[in-house]
């Protein structure tokens, strides 16, 4: 949808995974000449530099990112959970590209990221930010029998120091989407 609009935050991505695991990933945002890559076990980096998460000192300090589904039947459960965000972190952010968030969350530009997502939204940016140091799960229902690296329901990825903290404020945000 950005770039059909010529909004900037545009990402491609692409992930290699064997088995359901992924083994590599790169998320390349043509518009802002960055490009981000990891390699399972061997860290992740930004234009060939190594890069590493935030650590914020509490929920208050965390600038978080989520998104609005195109199916919009499950909008009270995304409101209520903006709502949750904006209350308790310092900012929320909405930039549309969900992997380029991701990648945002593995360079410390963002804090944590949590939104219903594709396989290819995740498996990539998903991988770079885990090997940034960043904590993921998926607080949604598990769709079919995609791998843990591949499944993007409820998808939350975050900083250590605030991952226990918000993903249980954010978890139950998902129940209300069943």
């Amino acid at each position: 949808m950005n770039f059909a609009h010529g909004h900037p935050s545009v990402a491609v991505s692409i992930a290699f995974a064997f088995d359901g695991k992924v083994l590599a990933g790169i998320v390349h945002a043509p518009f802002f000449s960055q490009t981000f890559t990891a390699i399972h076990g061997q860290g992740a980096h930004r234009d060939g530099v190594r890069i590493a998460v935030s650590a914020p000192a509490s929920l208050r300090e965390a600038l978080v990112s989520t998104g609005i589904p195109h199916d919009r039947r499950t909008l009270d459960a995304v409101v209520e959970r903006f709502r949750l965000l904006a209350a308790n972190c310092r900012d929320v952010r909405r930039s549309g590209s969900p992997a380029l968030d991701i990648a945002s969350v593995a360079c410390g530009i963002l804090d944590a990221h949590t939104e219903d997502l594709a396989p290819w939204d995740v498996a990539a940016a998903g991988l770079i930010a885990t090997e940034a140091g960043a904590q993921r799960t998926n607080l949604g229902p598990q769709r079919g029998a995609l791998s843990p690296d591949l499944n993007g329901a409820g998808f939350f990825v975050a900083a250590p120091s605030i991952f226990a903290e918000l993903s249980k404020l954010v978890a139950a945000t998902y129940d209300l989407a069943r």
